[in-house]
């Protein structure tokens, strides 16, 4: 995967609590007038998991939002480095098939930098996980 950009909305992310706060960054997505706009040019949204403070117990950061050239005001940005990822990817009703996907990452034996994991969205049934390994 080469290095991209996103923008959108970041929070930082407390795993006791991940459930919720993840639900509110996506919620804040789809209801930006901006959304309609990625979504009319068949741009599909992008989650980035990084800044862990450690695993995936430990606090990080999460940005929702959508692949774009060029920085958008209302919304945050992030870059993207390059970096090596193991691929999962899975088809089913969201969001339901994200946890699946997610359950495959937690169920391998990859070893995981936690530096960058991103979640794409393909389709309205797919999503195609990069975890960064070492």
């Amino acid at each position: 995967m080469e290095t991209f950009t996103i923008v959108g909305f970041k929070k930082r992310i407390d795993p006791s609590l991940e459930g919720q706060d993840i639900m509110k960054l996506w919620k804040q997505l789809w209801s930006h007038p901006n959304t309609v706009e990625f979504i009319k040019k068949n741009i599909m949204p992008v989650a980035v998991y990084f800044e862990y403070e450690g695993d995936q117990t430990k606090p990080y950061s999460l940005i929702v939002g959508f692949k774009s050239e060029k920085k958008i005001e209302e919304f945050e940005f992030l870059e993207v480095p390059v970096l090596q990822f193991q691929e999962f990817e899975k088809k089913g009703t969201m969001p339901q098939v994200v946890f699946e996907c997610w359950q495959d990452v937690w169920d391998s034996n990859i070893k995981r930098a936690f530096l960058y994991d991103i979640e794409e969205y393909l389709s309205k049934d797919k999503v195609k996980l990069h975890i960064s390994i070492l």
